[in-house]
Protein backbone atom coordinates (compact mmCIF):
# COMPACT_ATOMS: atom_id res chain seq x y z
CA UNK A 1 0.00 0.00 0.00
CA UNK A 2 2.77 2.29 1.06
CA UNK A 3 4.79 1.92 -1.83
CA UNK A 4 1.53 2.18 -4.38
CA UNK A 5 0.83 5.88 -3.03
CA UNK A 6 4.17 6.94 -2.66
CA UNK A 7 4.75 6.17 -6.20
CA UNK A 8 1.61 7.80 -7.30
CA UNK A 9 2.61 11.08 -5.20
CA UNK A 10 6.29 11.00 -7.32
CA UNK A 11 4.86 9.97 -10.24
CA UNK A 12 1.79 13.01 -9.88
CA UNK A 13 4.92 15.98 -9.25
CA UNK A 14 7.57 14.34 -11.18
CA UNK A 15 6.99 16.97 -13.31
CA UNK A 16 8.04 19.94 -10.68
CA UNK A 17 4.17 20.20 -9.57
CA UNK A 18 4.42 21.91 -6.03
CA UNK A 19 3.59 21.86 -3.27
CA UNK A 20 3.03 17.68 -3.29
CA UNK A 21 -0.03 17.05 -1.77
CA UNK A 22 -1.50 14.20 0.33
CA UNK A 23 -2.94 11.36 -1.24
CA UNK A 24 -6.32 11.80 0.28
CA UNK A 25 -7.65 14.97 2.09
CA UNK A 26 -5.22 17.20 -0.48
CA UNK A 27 -7.85 19.98 -0.21
CA UNK A 28 -7.88 21.98 3.20
CA UNK A 29 -10.78 24.03 4.06
CA UNK A 30 -9.14 25.29 7.38
CA UNK A 31 -6.67 24.86 9.57
CA UNK A 32 -7.61 26.35 12.61
CA UNK A 33 -6.59 26.91 16.63
CA UNK A 34 -8.68 25.36 19.07
CA UNK A 35 -8.72 24.47 22.63
CA UNK A 36 -9.52 20.58 23.77
CA UNK A 37 -10.75 20.98 27.21
CA UNK A 38 -11.15 17.08 28.90
CA UNK A 39 -14.98 17.33 31.20
CA UNK A 40 -14.27 17.91 35.09
CA UNK A 41 -16.96 14.89 35.53
CA UNK A 42 -15.34 12.50 33.40
CA UNK A 43 -16.03 8.73 34.67
CA UNK A 44 -13.38 7.23 36.34
CA UNK A 45 -12.82 3.82 34.07
CA UNK A 46 -12.33 6.75 31.10
CA UNK A 47 -9.35 8.86 32.50
CA UNK A 48 -7.08 7.39 30.78
CA UNK A 49 -4.10 8.53 28.95
CA UNK A 50 -5.12 12.77 27.73
CA UNK A 51 -8.42 12.36 29.37
CA UNK A 52 -7.88 14.11 32.88
CA UNK A 53 -10.80 15.65 33.89
CA UNK A 54 -10.38 19.69 33.62
CA UNK A 55 -6.95 19.04 31.78
CA UNK A 56 -6.97 21.77 28.75
CA UNK A 57 -4.73 21.30 25.34
CA UNK A 58 -3.85 23.46 23.08
CA UNK A 59 -4.74 22.14 19.54
CA UNK A 60 -4.28 22.49 15.33
CA UNK A 61 -7.77 21.42 13.68
CA UNK A 62 -7.52 20.26 10.01
CA UNK A 63 -10.78 20.32 8.23
CA UNK A 64 -10.59 18.91 4.61
CA UNK A 65 -11.81 16.88 1.68
CA UNK A 66 -11.31 13.26 0.74
CA UNK A 67 -9.97 12.88 -2.29
CA UNK A 68 -6.11 13.21 -3.99
CA UNK A 69 -6.95 16.43 -5.97
CA UNK A 70 -7.72 20.13 -5.06
CA UNK A 71 -11.36 19.90 -6.37
CA UNK A 72 -14.21 22.50 -6.00
CA UNK A 73 -16.38 22.47 -3.02
CA UNK A 74 -18.88 21.45 -4.90
CA UNK A 75 -17.51 17.92 -5.62
CA UNK A 76 -19.32 15.42 -3.75
CA UNK A 77 -16.78 13.94 -1.09
CA UNK A 78 -15.81 12.78 2.35
CA UNK A 79 -15.03 15.23 4.90
CA UNK A 80 -12.26 15.17 7.35
CA UNK A 81 -11.40 16.65 10.52
CA UNK A 82 -7.93 15.80 11.78
CA UNK A 83 -7.52 16.97 15.70
CA UNK A 84 -3.67 17.35 16.80
CA UNK A 85 -3.33 18.03 20.81
CA UNK A 86 -0.27 19.52 22.19
CA UNK A 87 1.37 19.94 25.14
CA UNK A 88 0.85 16.07 25.48
CA UNK A 89 3.15 14.55 27.84
CA UNK A 90 4.55 10.57 27.77
CA UNK A 91 6.13 8.27 25.58
CA UNK A 92 4.58 7.77 21.81
CA UNK A 93 3.84 4.77 20.18
CA UNK A 94 6.21 5.88 17.06
CA UNK A 95 9.22 5.43 18.05
CA UNK A 96 11.27 8.04 15.82
CA UNK A 97 8.38 10.08 17.42
CA UNK A 98 7.94 8.92 21.43
CA UNK A 99 9.51 12.06 22.76
CA UNK A 100 6.61 14.54 20.65
CA UNK A 101 4.32 15.86 22.27
CA UNK A 102 1.49 15.57 20.76
CA UNK A 103 -2.07 13.29 20.38
CA UNK A 104 -4.01 13.14 16.74
CA UNK A 105 -7.35 11.96 16.66
CA UNK A 106 -8.59 11.46 12.87
CA UNK A 107 -12.26 11.74 11.78
CA UNK A 108 -14.44 11.26 8.82
CA UNK A 109 -18.15 12.64 8.43
CA UNK A 110 -18.80 9.20 8.21
CA UNK A 111 -19.44 6.49 11.18
CA UNK A 112 -17.82 3.66 9.19
CA UNK A 113 -14.99 2.41 6.99
CA UNK A 114 -16.17 0.84 3.45
CA UNK A 115 -13.43 -2.39 3.39
CA UNK A 116 -12.06 -4.55 6.27
CA UNK A 117 -9.42 -6.48 4.50
CA UNK A 118 -6.01 -5.24 3.69
CA UNK A 119 -5.56 -7.24 0.77
CA UNK A 120 -9.37 -5.99 -1.09
CA UNK A 121 -7.88 -2.28 0.00
CA UNK A 122 -4.53 -2.86 -1.93
CA UNK A 123 -6.23 -4.11 -5.12
CA UNK A 124 -8.62 -1.40 -5.14
CA UNK A 125 -5.48 1.52 -4.44
CA UNK A 126 -3.39 0.06 -7.58
CA UNK A 127 -6.64 0.00 -9.37
CA UNK A 128 -7.19 3.70 -8.72
CA UNK A 129 -3.64 5.07 -9.41
CA UNK A 130 -3.13 2.91 -12.18
CA UNK A 131 -1.72 5.06 -15.09
CA UNK A 132 -4.55 4.57 -17.91
CA UNK A 133 -5.46 7.77 -19.55
CA UNK A 134 -3.19 10.13 -17.26
CA UNK A 135 -1.50 10.50 -13.75
CA UNK A 136 -4.49 11.93 -12.92
CA UNK A 137 -7.46 9.96 -11.42
CA UNK A 138 -10.02 9.09 -13.84
CA UNK A 139 -13.50 7.86 -14.28
CA UNK A 140 -11.72 4.48 -15.78
CA UNK A 141 -9.61 4.24 -12.62
CA UNK A 142 -13.14 4.61 -10.62
CA UNK A 143 -14.58 1.34 -12.33
CA UNK A 144 -11.63 -0.73 -11.84
CA UNK A 145 -11.46 0.25 -8.17
CA UNK A 146 -15.10 -0.59 -7.94
CA UNK A 147 -14.56 -3.72 -9.47
CA UNK A 148 -11.76 -5.12 -6.92
CA UNK A 149 -13.84 -3.51 -3.75
CA UNK A 150 -16.91 -5.39 -4.63
CA UNK A 151 -20.48 -4.64 -5.07
CA UNK A 152 -21.12 -4.00 -0.82
CA UNK A 153 -18.23 -2.47 -0.89
CA UNK A 154 -18.37 -0.74 -3.61
CA UNK A 155 -21.58 1.29 -2.21
CA UNK A 156 -20.21 1.56 0.67
CA UNK A 157 -17.24 3.91 -0.83
CA UNK A 158 -19.84 5.49 -2.79
CA UNK A 159 -22.45 6.32 0.40
CA UNK A 160 -18.61 7.92 2.03
CA UNK A 161 -17.17 9.79 -0.55
CA UNK A 162 -20.72 11.32 -2.13
CA UNK A 163 -21.47 13.70 0.39
CA UNK A 164 -21.87 17.87 0.21
CA UNK A 165 -22.05 20.19 2.83
CA UNK A 166 -22.77 23.76 4.01
CA UNK A 167 -19.93 24.74 6.68
CA UNK A 168 -17.05 21.78 8.09
CA UNK A 169 -18.12 23.51 11.44
CA UNK A 170 -21.19 22.17 11.36
CA UNK A 171 -20.21 18.12 10.89
CA UNK A 172 -20.64 15.60 12.94
CA UNK A 173 -17.42 13.48 12.33
CA UNK A 174 -15.91 9.85 13.58
CA UNK A 175 -13.18 7.84 14.32
CA UNK A 176 -14.85 4.54 12.24
CA UNK A 177 -12.13 2.86 13.06
CA UNK A 178 -11.98 1.03 17.03
CA UNK A 179 -8.97 2.25 19.24
CA UNK A 180 -7.82 1.31 22.93
CA UNK A 181 -8.51 3.35 25.97
CA UNK A 182 -5.70 2.38 28.62
CA UNK A 183 -3.05 -0.07 29.63
CA UNK A 184 -3.16 -3.18 30.94
CA UNK A 185 -6.06 -5.20 32.68
CA UNK A 186 -8.47 -1.87 32.93
CA UNK A 187 -8.00 -1.08 28.93
CA UNK A 188 -11.24 -1.02 26.79
CA UNK A 189 -11.30 -0.48 22.95
CA UNK A 190 -13.41 2.68 22.04
CA UNK A 191 -14.72 4.64 19.71
CA UNK A 192 -15.15 8.31 19.27
CA UNK A 193 -17.00 11.16 17.38
CA UNK A 194 -16.88 15.14 17.45
CA UNK A 195 -20.33 16.54 16.89
CA UNK A 196 -21.29 20.43 16.70
CA UNK A 197 -22.61 22.05 19.92
CA UNK A 198 -25.19 23.53 17.54
CA UNK A 199 -27.89 21.69 15.90
CA UNK A 200 -28.87 24.72 13.45
CA UNK A 201 -27.19 22.26 10.53
CA UNK A 202 -26.88 24.59 7.19
CA UNK A 203 -28.44 23.23 3.72
CA UNK A 204 -25.88 22.51 1.21
CA UNK A 205 -26.05 23.90 -2.31
CA UNK A 206 -28.73 22.48 -4.24
CA UNK A 207 -27.39 20.24 -7.49
CA UNK A 208 -28.17 23.73 -10.28
CA UNK A 209 -26.19 25.80 -7.39
CA UNK A 210 -22.87 27.27 -8.35
CA UNK A 211 -21.44 28.18 -5.62
CA UNK A 212 -17.54 29.21 -5.66
CA UNK A 213 -15.24 26.88 -5.74
CA UNK A 214 -14.09 27.91 -2.10
CA UNK A 215 -17.11 28.20 -0.36
CA UNK A 216 -16.43 25.90 2.12
CA UNK A 217 -13.64 27.60 3.39
CA UNK A 218 -15.55 30.80 2.85
CA UNK A 219 -17.95 29.33 5.36
CA UNK A 220 -15.72 29.08 8.03
CA UNK A 221 -14.32 32.53 7.30
CA UNK A 222 -17.97 34.13 7.73
CA UNK A 223 -18.47 31.96 11.36
CA UNK A 224 -15.13 32.56 12.92
CA UNK A 225 -14.79 36.33 11.93
CA UNK A 226 -18.16 36.91 13.65
CA UNK A 227 -17.49 34.18 17.09
CA UNK A 228 -16.51 31.10 18.52
CA UNK A 229 -17.56 28.02 17.02
CA UNK A 230 -17.38 24.18 18.84
CA UNK A 231 -17.67 20.22 18.98
CA UNK A 232 -18.61 17.91 21.98
CA UNK A 233 -16.35 15.15 21.83
CA UNK A 234 -17.74 11.45 22.39
CA UNK A 235 -16.49 7.98 23.71
CA UNK A 236 -18.24 4.75 23.34
CA UNK A 237 -17.14 1.89 24.37
CA UNK A 238 -16.73 -1.81 23.10
CA UNK A 239 -19.93 -4.23 24.25
CA UNK A 240 -19.44 -7.32 22.36
CA UNK A 241 -17.66 -8.83 19.09
CA UNK A 242 -21.01 -8.87 16.69
CA UNK A 243 -22.33 -5.48 17.65
CA UNK A 244 -19.19 -3.46 17.92
CA UNK A 245 -16.59 -5.12 16.50
CA UNK A 246 -12.75 -4.27 15.78
CA UNK A 247 -11.80 -5.88 12.85
CA UNK A 248 -14.99 -5.21 10.90
CA UNK A 249 -14.40 -1.22 10.37
CA UNK A 250 -17.80 -1.54 8.25
CA UNK A 251 -19.91 -1.54 10.99
CA UNK A 252 -20.74 1.34 12.54
CA UNK A 253 -21.08 1.31 16.56
CA UNK A 254 -24.62 2.00 16.48
CA UNK A 255 -25.41 4.28 19.94
CA UNK A 256 -28.17 2.42 20.90
CA UNK A 257 -25.46 -0.54 21.95
CA UNK A 258 -22.53 1.36 23.16
CA UNK A 259 -24.10 4.76 24.31
CA UNK A 260 -21.46 7.70 23.71
CA UNK A 261 -20.30 9.55 26.53
CA UNK A 262 -19.29 13.23 26.91
CA UNK A 263 -15.52 13.48 27.57
CA UNK A 264 -14.35 16.77 26.32
CA UNK A 265 -15.37 19.73 24.32
CA UNK A 266 -13.61 22.02 21.63
CA UNK A 267 -13.30 25.37 21.60
CA UNK A 268 -13.02 27.17 17.94
CA UNK A 269 -11.90 30.88 18.56
CA UNK A 270 -13.17 33.30 16.39
CA UNK A 271 -10.29 33.54 14.13
CA UNK A 272 -8.58 34.58 10.42
CA UNK A 273 -6.58 31.27 9.66
CA UNK A 274 -6.25 32.13 5.53
CA UNK A 275 -2.24 33.87 6.03
CA UNK A 276 -0.31 32.53 3.95
CA UNK A 277 2.39 31.67 6.72
CA UNK A 278 -0.32 29.87 8.63
CA UNK A 279 -1.43 27.71 5.36
CA UNK A 280 1.87 26.76 4.78
CA UNK A 281 2.75 26.02 8.19
CA UNK A 282 -0.83 23.79 8.29
CA UNK A 283 0.30 21.54 5.10
CA UNK A 284 3.61 20.85 6.26
CA UNK A 285 1.54 19.16 9.21
CA UNK A 286 1.02 15.65 9.33
CA UNK A 287 -1.84 13.69 10.81
CA UNK A 288 -1.74 10.16 11.75
CA UNK A 289 -3.91 7.77 14.03
CA UNK A 290 -0.22 6.79 15.26
CA UNK A 291 0.80 9.90 16.82
CA UNK A 292 -0.56 8.47 20.20
CA UNK A 293 0.44 7.82 23.33
CA UNK A 294 0.35 4.07 24.10
CA UNK A 295 -3.07 4.62 25.99
CA UNK A 296 -4.47 5.27 22.90
CA UNK A 297 -3.21 2.77 20.94
CA UNK A 298 -5.19 2.23 17.22
CA UNK A 299 -6.95 -1.37 16.67
CA UNK A 300 -8.09 -3.66 13.73
CA UNK A 301 -6.14 -4.74 10.29
CA UNK A 302 -7.28 -0.87 9.04
CA UNK A 303 -5.46 1.11 11.52
CA UNK A 304 -2.50 -1.43 11.53
CA UNK A 305 -2.22 -0.94 7.45
CA UNK A 306 -2.54 2.99 8.52
CA UNK A 307 0.57 2.72 10.80
CA UNK A 308 2.71 2.05 7.66
CA UNK A 309 1.15 3.76 4.61
CA UNK A 310 0.66 7.20 6.96
CA UNK A 311 4.35 7.71 7.81
CA UNK A 312 5.60 6.60 4.22
CA UNK A 313 3.09 8.94 2.54
CA UNK A 314 4.34 11.74 4.87
CA UNK A 315 7.68 11.11 3.69
CA UNK A 316 7.39 11.27 0.32
CA UNK A 317 5.31 14.58 0.53
CA UNK A 318 7.80 16.28 2.73
CA UNK A 319 10.52 15.20 0.38
CA UNK A 320 9.00 16.64 -2.17
CA UNK A 321 8.72 19.61 -0.59
CA UNK A 322 11.77 19.61 0.88
CA UNK A 323 9.86 20.56 4.09
CA UNK A 324 10.80 19.49 7.22
CA UNK A 325 8.60 16.94 9.84
CA UNK A 326 8.18 18.13 12.52
CA UNK A 327 5.31 18.57 15.35
CA UNK A 328 3.43 21.42 16.72
CA UNK A 329 4.17 23.51 20.17
CA UNK A 330 0.27 25.00 20.49
CA UNK A 331 2.00 28.18 20.18
CA UNK A 332 2.68 29.28 16.99
CA UNK A 333 0.85 32.31 15.85
CA UNK A 334 0.44 33.84 12.12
Amino acid sequence: MADTIAGYINRRYSDGRRPAMRDAHAKAHGCVRATFDVDTGLPKELRQGVFVPGKRYQAWIRFSNGGSEVDPDKTKDARGMAIKLTGVEGGKILSEEKDAKTQDFVMINHPFFFVDSPRQYLAMLKAFHKRIISDKTNVLNALGAAYHLGLHNARLALKINRTRIANPLYEQYWSMTPYRLGIGSGRKAIKFFAKPCSSDQPKPPGFFSRPDADYLQQAMAGTLSSGDACFNFYLQTFKDFESTPIEQSTVEWKEDVAPPVLVARITIPAQKFDSSGQMTFCENLSYTPWHALLEHKPLGAVNRARRVVYTAVSKARHGLNGAARSEPTGDERF
